[in-house]
């Protein structure tokens, strides 16, 4: 099979993973002139630039995609915790955490298991958009968002999370930004202000001095926006493990308590994130490079997670493997705080399908993946 064209490209090659192999052996960091940025590909080089202060989530000339600026999708991209750095990055992401930390995991994986039946009767399968409504329903539900407003806020939220990804057409920023003003004037007003999860943002804003309702509704939506591609890939991709092998299958449908060990090694063998980007603030050395100020760094997530120094057999999937190193939910100031509640939803959407006698071979059969510059995602036609 041909290498992926580049290491952009990677991310919905059929099988990236040879590739990112042999950058980690023949270029750990490095510049690339025909992706425009320089590539970090070892786990010493991920972690070199996730942690470094000279990069930022955003090029400090464009702390939102310009498509997006003057609209509603905008506003909600500039206020995220995810999006910015500095002081106001710490107060959102406490936010954050603090939301996170008062959502029951117990709750969670009930609803999960309730939404996966559910949307399976629904979309006759695991098709269509039901992998990316699960997470938005469980989570909205968990922040108190009543269940005859699910499909509006997961139809909502996908047009947003679509219209914020590079290379997105007019049609589809303007649909993100129409679905923008509708989930902040939901998550602005009085039916989910003041739920627990939505109640702790709030304080912790307050706390760090960012009283802004606006900026807190923003963050909430921000828990739906990352939820929503990545727990999707990482329940299509623990799909696609469990079709492919029929041994694992078996393992799992006999002891359906291994499902967290699978899901965590799924997330570092074949993640739902393949890479994400970083922008250097101002010259410096980076795993013993100078980079400059306006630098681009497109951060392999997935061959790090593979580089035989981080974890030993790094091809082979295994569950029970020891002091499992994986940079898939980043690492650092702006690692993910929701790593837990995605797992959970994972596993109880794959035990209820276990329950049901899901076809997992054929689903994996079937899969194509969404087109995307940094995501791994399954679709089931």
């Amino acid at each position: 099979m041909p290498e992926p064209a580049n290491a952009v490209a990677a991310a919905t090659h059929p099988d990236p993973y040879p590739f990112y192999a042999r950058l980690v052996r023949e270029r750990p960091f490095g510049w690339d002139a025909g992706v425009g940025a320089w590539v970090a590909a070892s786990a010493g080089a991920v972690e070199a630039v996730l942690a470094s202060p000279l990069c930022h989530v955003r090029p400090p000339a464009e702390r939102v995609p310009a498509a997006l600026a003057g609209t509603a999708a905008g506003e909600v991209f500039a206020r995220v915790a995810r999006m910015s750095d500095g002081a106001a990055h710490r107060s959102r992401r406490d936010g954050a955490v603090s939301a996170v930390a008062h959502l029951d995991l117990a709750d969670a994986a009930s609803l999960a298991g309730r939404w996966t039946r559910a949307l399976w009767r629904e979309h006759g399968g695991w098709r269509g958009d039901a992998g990316f409504h699960l997470p938005v329903y469980v989570v909205s539900t968990l922040l108190g968002v009543r269940d005859d407003r699910l499909p509006d806020v997961a139809a909502w939220t996908t047009a947003f999370v679509r219209s914020a990804a590079p290379g997105a057409d007019a049609a589809t920023v303007r649909r993100g930004a129409e679905a923008a003003a509708r989930l902040m004037e939901l998550f602005g007003g009085d039916d989910v202000r003041d739920t627990p999860p939505l109640s702790a943002l709030t304080a912790a804003l307050a706390a760090a001095g960012e009283a802004d309702a606006r900026t807190a509704a923003a963050n909430a939506i921000g828990l739906l926006f990352q939820s929503h591609d990545a727990t999707a890939g990482l329940l299509g991709n623990a799909i696609v493990a469990l079709g492919r092998d029929p041994a694992l299958l078996a393992g799992v449908r006999a002891a359906p308590e291994l499902l967290p060990d699978l899901l965590d090694e799924v997330l570092r063998h074949d993640p739902p994130v393949q890479n994400t980007r970083r922008w250097v603030a101002e010259e410096g050395v980076i795993a013993g490079y100078t980079v400059h100020a306006g630098d681009a760094v497109l951060v392999l997530l997935a061959a790090a997670n593979r580089d035989p120094a981080a974890n030993p057999e790094p091809h082979r999937l295994c569950l029970r493997r020891a002091e499992r190193r994986a940079f898939t939910l980043g690492h650092g100031a702006h690692a993910c705080p929701g790593g837990a509640l995605a797992r959970t939803i994972a596993a109880a959407a794959l035990g209820a399908m276990l329950e049901m006698d899901a076809g997992f071979a054929e689903m994996a059969a079937r899969r194509t993946y969404l087109p995307s510059v940094n995501g791994r995602i399954p679709l089931f036609a």
